[in-house]
């Protein structure tokens, strides 16, 4: 009965972490295609509680805009790594995936996204973006 139990949790926590890896691409890509969308407003309130306490939504539209109007509409992604991890410099303790993107905008054909997502009360948000 022991080994059937531990047969049983073999089984399931590679399903468990393959959920939990779909959630927070489709959270990520969600979000983006906000922000490509020029929701930003949107994109705002869709990110992590930990990403408004460090930015209003009257800060972030434009901030997020100015920075999309100097490398154009987006083209394409393909991820370059994905790095869950627990802490972060300057973050509170928590769920973290840090996800860089390889990613081609219409004025900027070698660009690198950086996406942050912060599990908080079960599912994947947002908690930082950035484009170099």
């Amino acid at each position: 009965m022991k080994f059937l139990m531990i047969l049983a949790l073999a089984l399931f926590l590679p399903i468990a972490a393959h959920a939990q890896q779909a959630s927070y691409g489709d959270a990520c890509n969600a979000w983006l295609g906000l922000v490509d969308a020029g929701k930003y407003d949107q994109s705002w309130d869709a990110a992590s509680d930990y990403f408004k306490s460090k930015i209003t939504k009257e800060q972030w539209a434009p901030l997020v805009k100015s920075v999309r109007d100097t490398v154009g509409p987006a083209l394409s992604r393909s991820a370059k790594s994905v790095t869950p991890t627990e802490t972060l410099p300057g973050a509170p303790f928590g769920k973290y995936i840090v996800v860089l993107l390889s990613s081609k905008f219409a004025m900027n054909q070698n660009a690198t996204e950086t996406v942050i997502l912060k599990l908080e009360n079960g599912e994947w948000k947002v908690a930082g973006y950035f484009v170099k």
